[in-house]
């Protein structure tokens, strides 16, 4: 009788330890959560000047030429030349948005 107690313990510490050295979480998988895009405003009617995207200077964008910035979901207001464009909705990487003469932004 002793010697199936100390069989099942030995079985036991090999099952926890195998377990513990393989690292199993239970089948539980966490995905990774994304905090920030890449989008691309583009210069639409050769318009050109300083972007600003929540008041923060994002880079002088030149006529038909894009401009890169990184941004987090959500809704973002932009400007070009201080002259208010309207609010960007980014919702997927690599998004790209233009902004014309007229200083809309869609």
């Amino acid at each position: 009788m002793k010697n199936y107690l100390k069989l099942g313990i030995i079985v036991l510490v090999f099952v926890v330890g195998m377990l513990a050295l393989t690292g199993c979480d239970g089948g539980v998988v966490i995905p990774p959560i994304v905090s920030s895009y890449t989008v691309y405003f583009n210069s639409y009617d050769g318009v050109s000047g300083y972007l600003y995207v929540d008041g923060t200077y994002e880079g002088y964008l030149y006529p038909y030429s894009s401009l890169t910035v990184t941004l987090s979901s959500g809704s973002h207001s932009v400007s070009l030349n201080s002259n208010f464009c309207g609010y960007i909705n980014v919702t997927y990487n690599g998004e790209n948005f233009y902004i014309n003469s007229n200083y809309s932004v869609w």
